[in-house]
């Protein structure tokens, strides 16, 4: 890394008949965007406990990039290595495709194969991590107060990937109850969030009922859980959903079977092997009322429908003409890497995902 004149001289013989040069500035590509770290989070965090940022990295102003700022959110199961090489990839594809403001990328605490030594045991930690993305929110809120505070007229867009949607609406939510509006438009990608966290009319998912009935009955507590947090907003929010999406809606693995969120709604409400129990209207561990809803959904609710980043017009908080269907449009299907194809697939696929990505976090002006 570093800056220098890179010569080139043409000789004929030992004489020079032709030179140029040109001056490169060679950087690592993470210290050319802003990172954040969502600390003070732990599997028993208690609810008395808030969520802390750490700027991790950031980087000075060009006098000649847009004022405009993009903050992305990532999902479960990121380690270290994917959690940069996610956000490198999607820093790139940016600048590639035009955008020429700043970038900043979120990390906070999912369980990942980072915290284990035996193979697919992170695959069991699912509920675990989505406590630990609704405990990240408040410090993600407050991080985008801060962006906001320190660049105070440039436009700011959201982007969350799958549990991200977790962090973000907790985010939201905050904001919310802050009155804090430092968001202007926020887009979620293949959400794993419920769609009727966000609409209340959003169909029921008949499988999750049918469990309902012949099983254990949960209460319904995502449902309208963050009220109409498109208040928080400038903008709007938009959806990029795929129906068939793998992590969502249709995984299956050799050795673990279905292996979507709804499989884990299915299966793992609640989560008795870490003691969770429910009387259908109340949540339990090891016997003790839950009185907290953020480990009460995490642990014990069933949702009662599909998620939203597997589901067409999701309404309400959530602007439909803004939604865009990622299988019809960019071609995003069943494949395991198709769940994170934005960041997987390489640019000549995605130019048109992009430019989409751009309209909806700064759509131009009639």
């Amino acid at each position: 890394m570093g800056r220098g004149q890179l010569t080139l001289n043409i000789y004929k013989g030992t004489n020079i008949i032709a030179q140029t040069s040109a001056w490169l500035d060679l950087r690592d590509v993470k210290a050319m965007y802003e990172h954040a770290l969502i600390t003070n989070v732990t599997d028993t965090t208690p609810a008395s406990f808030t969520s802390r940022y750490h700027e991790d990295n950031n980087v000075a102003v060009f006098a000649d990039e847009e004022k405009k700022m993009i903050v992305h959110v990532h999902g479960w199961r990121m380690g270290q290595w994917d959690y940069e090489s996610f956000s490198e990839s999607m820093f790139k594809r940016l600048y590639w495709q035009g955008y020429r403001g700043r970038f900043a990328s979120v990390r906070w605490p999912t369980l990942s194969k980072d915290d284990y030594k035996l193979p697919l045991a992170d695959f069991f930690t699912y509920n675990r991590s989505e406590f630990r993305a609704f405990k990240s929110g408040q410090g993600v809120s407050d991080y985008l107060a801060n962006l906001k505070e320190r660049f105070p007229d440039y436009s700011l867009g959201v982007t969350s990937h799958s549990m991200g949607g977790i962090v973000m609406m907790e985010a939201l939510k905050c904001d919310l109850s802050l009155g804090r509006t430092n968001v202007d438009n926020y887009v979620l990608m293949q959400a794993a969030v419920p769609a009727d966290c966000y609409d209340s009319n959003s169909p029921i998912h008949f499988p999750f009922i049918y469990a309902e009935d012949v099983n254990v009955s949960t209460p319904n507590t995502y449902f309208k859980y963050p009220g109409t947090i498109s208040g928080a907003l400038h903008g709007r929010m938009g959806n990029f959903y795929n129906t068939n999406d793998f992590a969502l809606a249709t995984g299956t693995l050799p050795a673990l079977g279905g292996v979507s969120w709804q499989d884990n709604q299915l299966s793992y409400k609640p989560d008795t092997g870490f003691g969770y129990t429910t009387d259908g209207t109340n949540g339990f561990k090891n016997s003790v009322l839950l009185t907290n809803k953020q480990e009460v959904m995490s642990f014990v609710a069933r949702a009662r429908t599909k998620a939203a980043g597997a589901s067409p017009n999701v309404g309400a908080n959530i602007d439909t003409s803004k939604q865009v269907d990622l299988k019809s449009n960019f071609g995003f299907d069943t494949g395991k890497d198709e769940h994170s194809a934005q960041f997987n697939w390489s640019l000549q696929r995605l130019t048109g995902f992009y430019t989409a990505l751009l309209d909806a976090l700064f759509p131009q002006q009639p």
